[in-house]
Parts: structure tokens; sequence; C-alpha cells
């Protein structure tokens, strides 16, 4: 048991650590193309949408954890209702970052605002969710090798992404942003066979408010 818990650890640990190693020698052929403008762009748009990480799942990760574990028969059924309540909340979720998104970004850059909406409610709406259940599927289902596979490949196709937008197109902080949605589409498809064909884990889209409070409270 042991050796297997710290087997599942070094996977955990080593696997997203990958990208970010190789991210250290990139990081000089970035940084001559890149201004401090560009810099101070990106990291205020990631603060300001990183304050609203914690209403993101509306807290639903842990019902996804107590579903897979006490309703052993059922729980890809309360995974397709969290699915479809998430759905129903990223509209809402979307449009309370949009503000955020605004307040972050210069007047002068202000022609980006739809273009960062956009890719971003798309993100919400169709690749955030099922990466986020297939991460924690394979985690509950002690499976971290796909994890690590999946997360040091994605992240290294960020790398080059990162390279490509910034330094061959020029595209200064935009290309983070590019970068970033073209790499969750990847990850997204990664895990498309996992949670749509072999878990067949579609979103039951079905407004009761009695049912969402009391999972809400869970």
């Amino acid at each position: 048991m042991f050796k297997k818990i710290l087997s599942h650890s070094v996977l955990y640990a080593i696997g997203p650590q990958i990208p970010r190693l190789a991210g250290i020698f990139i990081l000089p052929l970035l940084t001559q193309y890149l201004t401090p403008k560009d810099y101070g762009i990106h990291g205020v748009l990631l603060a300001y949408t990183g304050i609203l990480s914690g209403i993101k799942d509306l807290g639903f990760l842990v019902l996804l954890v107590n579903y897979f574990f006490q309703r052993k028969l059922y729980w890809p059924l309360l995974w397709r209702k969290l699915y479809g309540y998430l759905i129903l909340w990223m509209p809402f979720y979307a449009i309370i970052q949009s503000f955020f998104i605004y307040w972050a970004l210069p007047i002068s850059e202000m022609h980006n605002f739809w273009v960062i909406y956009i890719i971003s409610f798309i993100n919400l709406m169709l690749f955030d969710i099922p990466i986020l259940m297939a991460g924690r599927y394979l985690q509950l289902s002690q499976k971290p090798l796909h994890i690590a596979i999946v997360s040091a490949i994605t992240g290294i196709l960020g790398l080059f992404l990162n390279y490509y937008t910034i330094v061959i197109l020029r595209m200064g902080y935009m290309g983070w942003i590019w970068a970033t949605f073209i790499s969750s589409f990847f990850m997204f498809i990664c895990y498309f066979h996992l949670i749509f064909i072999k878990l067949k884990i579609f979103p039951i889209i079905k407004l009761n408010f009695k049912a969402f409070f009391k999972r809400f409270k869970n």
C-alpha cells in the first residue's frame, strides 16, 4: 500500500512539473518579445479571474467524491446531474467574470475584451467541466499515469503555443490567452472518450431548484 501511494504521489508530482521545467528554458526566448505592459495585463487578468475560482464549481467537487464512494451503483447518474447544474451555472459565472475582465483591461486594450470574453465563455461551457470530472474520476480510480501523461503533453504543447503566438506571431499577452485556450481544447480532446464514450457522462439539463439547493447545502 505504501509503495502504491508513493508511486502515485511521484506521478502526480512529476507530470505537471515537466512543462514547468521546460518553461524555465523557454522564458528567455519569450521575454524579449513581451513588454512590461504585457506582463502587467496578463498578471492582473489572472489575479482578477482567480478571485472567482472559489465559486466556479459551486463546491460540487466534494459531491463528486462523495457520490463516487457512497453511491457506487449509480454515481454516474448523479455526476450527470451535477454536470447539468454546472452547465446552467456557467453562463452566470461567465457574466460575473466578464466584469472582472473589463476592469482588468486598460482602455487601450478594450478592443480585445470580446475576444477574451468569448474564449473564456467557450472554455467554461465546453472544456472545463469534462476536464474537471475526468481528472477527478482518474484520481478516485487510482489511475495517476493517465493524468500525468495528459498533463505533461498538454503543458509541453502550451509551451510551443506560447512560443508560436508570442515570438512568431508577436501577439503579446494575447499569445498566453490563446495558448491556454488551445491547450484546454487539447486536454478536452484527450478526455473526451473517457467522459462521453466510456463513462457516458452527458449533462442532464433540468431545472429543479429544490434539488439544486439540497445538493448545494450538502
